[in-house]
């Protein structure tokens, strides 16, 4: 895809037994990407769209999104090995479902808040990051082997549903410069180190459970939680 694919309003559907890759700008209200050796494994695509599902059999997934109105992620589906990665700029960014069989999972959002729902790594990391609002893990975070990391520079991060790291992996939560942290899900890393750093407080009825918890922040801990 090295032109401009436009469908304003309407839907767009690429499919190749191959590959899908090139700079060249699909804009349209519906992307559906289906790949079976990669979907922006050289070249990552770009894409102006309100909704947006991805499948995928082998190699990498790599997508630039851009849009100053809400997106929505309604799936991503990596049934083979290779990596996910998803840069958004522009308005909020809302991920729905995400499964990655054989890598890791890399999800950023650089102008507005992000929410996740469902985000499965088989054998790899997560990283969620919002670098432009907040970040909120609505539903399960789970890694059969790898580590969670959910980072803002300057907003809330909000863990509502479970964050789960397989195989003795570790979970970070981390606010930079501002931004609360509120766990209200349950958080488990069995036998590894979950870290919660926080610009302001640290708050939330959630349950962490971990070899070892590590909490930092330059606001109170756990004082609406006595």
């Amino acid at each position: 895809l090295t032109g401009t694919t436009t469908a304003d309003g309407d839907a767009v559907s690429i499919s190749a037994g191959g590959s899908i890759n090139g700079a060249g700008t699909v804009t349209a209200a519906d992307v559906t990407l289906i790949g079976g050796t990669g979907v922006g494994d050289t070249t990552a695509l770009s894409l102006a769209a309100d909704r947006v599902t991805v499948q995928n059999a082998a190699g990498n997934v790599a997508i630039n999104s851009a849009l100053p109105r809400p997106v929505t992620v309604a799936s991503i589906t990596h049934s083979g090995a290779g990596n996910i990665a998803l840069i958004h700029t522009g308005g909020p960014l809302t991920v729905d479902s995400v499964s990655a069989a054989g890598g890791t999972v890399t999800i950023n959002a650089t102008a507005g808040p992000l929410t996740t729902g469902a985000i499965n790594s088989v054998n790899g990391a997560v990283t969620l990051s919002s670098t432009g609002g907040a970040l909120t893990a609505e539903g399960p975070v789970t890694t059969g082997a790898g580590a969670i990391a959910l980072t803002t520079t300057s907003a809330d991060v909000n863990v509502i549903g479970a964050l789960t790291a397989g195989g003795v992996s570790n979970i970070t939560l981390t606010t930079i410069t501002a931004g609360n942290i509120t766990v209200a899900g349950v958080v488990t890393a069995a036998g590894a180190t979950v870290t919660v750093d926080s610009a302001g407080t640290v708050d939330g009825p959630g349950l962490i459970t971990a070899g070892t918890v590590a909490l930092t922040a330059t606001g109170a801990i756990g004082e609406n939680e006595r």
